[in-house]
């Protein structure tokens, strides 16, 4: 009963020594948590009441939003996906609602977008050596991102390893593209269709991953393990994070699918 009491304000105080203004991030935080840092400063500046207090919190939250930004190399602005993204377009939306007579535009539009485009760069295609069993790949393979080391060669002749790099962590960069297929700032009207077909496939990926009755009979513990998702095709240890991601990111499409099928 205590903890339920004190965690919150435990956690907030938490966040809120992890950056200041004057000298960013303290050294603690982990390159790789400062988008997730920055989102719950959103939050916290969320829930303030208006008034100066809210202010002074929202600066706090657009700063950290900004900071890590600039701070993250363009090469690894994937690895702050998805909770940077939606920290960008949470801080947005608290915007628009006390501008209400403003559209309200995405500051990292062009880098977020930029993003998108590396992150499809590393996308395992159909025609893919990694693809290919007759070249030492999988079927299995296609849609799997490669977030490190070199890419397989092309099928066309270029023959290559299979990826074995291509795990998990492919959900969690998926995970924030779902909102951008559905801003209508990051992803323009004409160019949905083929976002959705790139998102689709990625996700096919990790459908691959996940434990169905065909994996049950390597489970230890087979009712639990049902609907987890593997490290990898080829590491069947299922983790919460794993799993986590991909429910973030197929629950995200689900929801951008449905309302594009409306026309909204």
């Amino acid at each position: 009963a205590t903890g339920s009491t004190t965690a919150p304000e435990e956690c907030r105080r938490n966040v809120l020594g992890s950056f200041n203004k004057a000298s960013g991030f303290v050294g603690t935080v982990p390159l790789a948590a400062k988008g997730l840092v920055a989102y719950a400063l959103v939050e916290l500046a969320a829930k303030e009441p208006a008034g100066g207090l809210r202010e002074e919190s929202m600066g706090l939250a657009e700063s950290a939003v900004r900071r890590v930004f600039l701070e993250t190399p363009e090469s690894l602005l994937i690895s702050q996906m998805p909770w940077l993204g939606i920290a960008e377009l949470r801080l947005g939306e608290l915007k628009q609602s006390e501008r209400a007579e403003e559209r309200v535009e995405v500051p990292s539009g062009v880098a977020l977008r930029q993003m998108r485009a590396d992150l499809w760069k590393h996308q395992i295609q159909p025609t893919d050596a990694a693809a290919s069993e007759s070249l030492g790949g999988s079927a299995d393979l296609v849609g799997g991102i490669v977030l490190s080391g070199p890419m397989s060669g092309r099928a066309s002749g270029a023959g290559g390893e299979v990826p074995t790099n291509a795990t998990w962590q492919s959900a969690q960069a998926l995970a924030f593209v779902p909102a951008m297929l559905g801003d209508d700032r990051l992803t323009r009207v004409d160019e949905k269709p083929l976002e959705l077909a790139r998102l689709l496939m990625s996700l096919r990926f990790v459908r691959q991953l996940q434990v169905d009755e065909s994996a049950m009979w390597m489970m230890p513990m087979p009712r639990r393990a049902m609907g987890g998702v593997r490290a990898a095709l080829w590491d069947h240890r299922l983790s919460s994070d794993a799993t986590s991601m991909s429910l973030l990111a197929v629950a995200q499409t689900l929801g951008v699918i449905e309302r594009m099928s409306r026309g909204r």
